[in-house]
């Protein structure tokens, strides 16, 4: 831009004003670190910038889904063994129940064992309405609402109390039909026996779909760490079963606990319903280690994968690094190469400012 009407003077001008706004961009560099101010100052690598960023925040979203999911898997195996743990004694002592070969010939070991039951049955209910974080770790595909009943509860609704009116018609020729209607019992879904609520009764009575709670670590991965009130998760259960652990559990609890001597007369009956509930038991206890070994292998993965995404997250960093910070030592020494360069264009403004006609013809 044409100043005095010198041309040497404005040149120098023009040139001192582009080694002074080399010397600001650089000052500001070395203040943040950053080439630009704005993405704009990045040129043709804005694009690439974004797109980098936009990736790195999808990771770091990835890896925190994944560590979430990785705790609510300990709380959930947490709450597995605490289930498991309540029947151990009842599964790991049978003979308070069967003593000398005949089911319920000793009232205190089998009023022992009753109490037991009933003490056993609350803890289970109330691990299966287990939250962490606010959310039912048994909820399903609906960890906001309450799966189950309280424990507080659970011996009046229409599993236990119909249970315990099957068992005391238990008499001579009659312990396999009680066997396989309180186990009818464990498997309904109707409203006045099923003691499951809310989106969890819906479920399990097929009204509604019930997908297993799942955590995202990569584009179209998820990973599955929700377990259900009324249903398995992976494991299948075999031998006496009403095809879920957690019925099975609330089923052979429900029965042992209402419990009473038998007559002499009904005694191979007597043994029936008893070891029927045991065996019931038994089959919950082995489909909870399959869950719990299942949900491990999840665990396993969710670790895997959040790890992945933070080396991930940290490579796109790199990148992003290399385009969007500055190398300080290299601007350090640009900005001190600028700033001799402008003091000289000054001086060099000076020399040509003070030119007169005398000293130009000398």
């Amino acid at each position: 831009m044409k100043v005095s009407g010198f041309p040497g003077f404005d040149a120098a001008t023009a040139a001192s004003g582009l080694v002074r706004a080399r010397v600001n961009d650089l000052t500001a560099q070395v203040a943040s670190g950053q080439r630009a101010q704005t993405l704009a100052g990045l040129g043709g690598d804005a694009a690439l910038a974004l797109d980098l960023r936009s990736e790195r925040a999808q990771r770091e979203a990835f890896v925190s889904a994944a560590r979430r999911g990785e705790a609510v898997a300990e709380a959930t195996q947490s709450a597995l063994g605490g289930i498991h743990g309540a029947i151990r004694d009842i599964l790991d002592n049978p003979q308070r129940v069967l003593v000398n070969g005949l089911p319920g010939s000793n009232a205190a070991s089998l009023k022992a064992m009753a109490e037991t039951a009933r003490a056993s049955l609350n803890t289970v209910v109330g691990l299966l309405g287990e939250r962490f974080a606010g959310d039912a770790l048994f909820g399903g595909a609906a960890p906001d609402q309450d799966p189950i009943v309280l424990p507080a509860v659970i011996e009046t609704t229409g599993l236990f109390t119909q249970i315990r009116t099957q068992v005391q018609t238990l008499g001579p020729g009659n312990g396999n039909a009680i066997l396989a209607a309180t186990k009818a019992l464990a498997q309904s879904n109707d409203p006045t026996v099923s003691p499951f609520r809310g989106f969890a009764a819906n479920a399990a009575s097929g009204s509604q779909p019930d997908a297993r709670r799942s955590v995202p670590v990569g584009e179209g991965i998820a990973i599955p760490v929700g377990m259900y009130a009324y249903q398995n998760a992976s494991a299948i259960s075999g031998g006496q079963t009403t095809g879920s652990w957690s019925r099975d559990l609330m089923w052979g609890l429900s029965i042992i606990a209402n419990l009473e001597p038998p007559s002499t007369a009904s005694a191979a009956d007597y043994r029936v319903l008893v070891e029927g509930a045991l065996a019931a038991l038994r089959s919950a206890s082995n489909a909870i280690v399959e869950d719990q070994a299942g949900l491990g292998i999840e665990q396993s993965r969710l670790a895997v994968a959040a790890e992945r995404n933070e080396n991930l997250a940290l490579q796109l960093e790199t990148q992003i690094g290399k385009l969007e910070t500055v190398d300080m030592s290299d601007v350090i020494t640009q900005l001190t190469s600028s700033k001799s360069l402008l003091e000289a264009s000054y001086r060099a403004m000076v020399t040509l400012g003070d030119l007169s006609l005398t000293k130009f013809m000398r």
